[in-house]
């Protein structure tokens, strides 16, 4: 049934396609056939299909005072907005730079590797994600600095970033994303005084003039990752699984693996769409990094869906431990005391039954996610601890 849905929309696409552009264009001789070629895709960047979204708007907010353990010690917090859409970025405007670089360095890396892993399908949609991270040690009342615990660190970014179909020997998409972003900025110390104020007023912030590259230090991460679906029998259509590979340079060096497991009203109601928009474990996260995963989107984002994501990562540098390229670091900490590989595992749930009961919220335009993290020791010294938070995304659909 899944497949037969995917095939049946394509090709209402391809209709729908084919006819806008005879109505349009007149084809009066073989040597116009590229230019023909282009503006059919043109045309079919902006055909909108009734009950797929189009755009999806996210505002996620992560603190480990969700569901977590209480205490500040590694990933602490995080706030983001993302915007995903399917039309293409204009070419021609400025505003296009940032895919047009994700898209040239995808070329000059990957593609010189293995040319499986280059393969260019279609591209399925695009996004942009503007946010901020903080990190801290265990003890963040002292002003003097920790030398044998995790470092004050707070990133605020910028990423954009596209999925496209990848046929290679082992992925069926490919999800690529460029950050930039800086390091410190007074901004983690703004966040967690404002929350720390409110709720725990006796444990105020003092060690962030410590922070990894204290007054200001520019970074960047490229990252890429290929996913592979695993089709599911007919007597399974409310599940989906897929595992995914990659790598990242920047302000990490890593490699990393992972797998998705996901329970929703039928898998083809994710999949029946045009390039298949997610089953993704990762669409949207707080700075992307190995703590954060945000809710799968599916094309008709009604009823219940519960999801779970094992994620390994191996790292071979990490700036926000080790001490930003520009900046002061009073704080750092060697390769001695940092472990090297580092295991996340989320839990993610569909709440939208409270905005559609409680505020008559249509749900098929506005979902409510949340989600529990649990992440092993990060440091190897004594204050060295396993690190939970939760997470609440709210998106709108249109």
């Amino acid at each position: 049934m899944k497949w037969f849905a995917s095939t049946l929309l394509v090709f209402s696409l391809s209709v729908i396609s084919s006819t806008s552009y005879a109505e349009v264009i007149s084809v009066s001789d073989s040597d116009k056939s590229a230019d023909h070629g282009n503006k059919i895709e043109d045309i079919k960047k902006t055909i909108r299909i009734p009950g797929i979204p189009n755009n999806i708007w996210t505002f996620g907010l992560e603190e480990d005072g969700i569901l977590g353990y209480g205490s500040d010690n590694n990933y602490t917090m995080g706030v983001s907005i993302a915007h995903l859409f399917r039309e293409a970025p204009d070419e021609s405007s400025l505003a296009s730079l940032p895919w047009s670089v994700a898209d040239f360095i995808d070329n000059k890396i990957p593609c010189k590797l293995k040319q499986d892993w280059c393969d260019k399908g279609a591209t399925q949609f695009y996004w942009w994600h503007l946010g901020g991270s903080g990190f801290s040690p265990n003890n963040v009342k002292t002003s003097a600095p920790i030398y044998d615990d995790r470092p004050f660190a707070a990133l605020f970014f910028w990423s954009a970033g596209y999925m496209r179909n990848n046929n290679g020997v082992f992925s069926d998409r490919k999800k690529v994303e460029l950050h930039v972003g800086l390091l410190g900025t007074p901004v983690g110390y703004w966040l967690q005084s404002g929350i720390h104020s409110i709720f725990a007023p006796d444990d105020m912030p003092q060690g962030w003039p410590h922070q990894i590259g204290n007054g200001f230090s520019p970074t960047f991460l490229f990252q890429e990752n290929w996913i592979k679906d695993l089709k599911m029998g007919e007597n399974l259509q409310n599940f989906g699984m897929n595992f995914s590979y990659g790598y990242a340079v920047g302000y990490w060096v890593k490699a990393n693996s992972g797998v998705s497991f996901q329970y929703g009203p039928t898998q083809a109601d994710r999949d029946a769409q045009v390039g298949t928009l997610p089953q993704l474990p990762q669409t949207f996260a707080i700075a992307d990094n190995p703590n954060s995963t945000a809710p799968i989107i599916r094309e008709k984002p009604v009823g219940f869906s519960i999801w779970l994501n094992g994620d390994f990562n191996a790292f071979a540098y990490n700036e926000m431990l080790r001490g930003a390229w520009f900046g002061q670091n009073d704080v750092t900490l060697s390769p001695s005391q940092i472990n090297p590989y580092v295991f996340q595992g989320t839990v993610g749930v569909d709440l939208s039954f409270i905005p559609k009961y409680i505020f008559c919220m249509n749900p098929e335009k506005y979902r409510l996610f949340a989600t529990y993290n649990i992440r092993n020791n990060e440091i190897t010294t004594s204050h060295g601890a396993n690190h939970s938070w939760g997470g609440i995304f709210f998106s709108h659909y249109y």
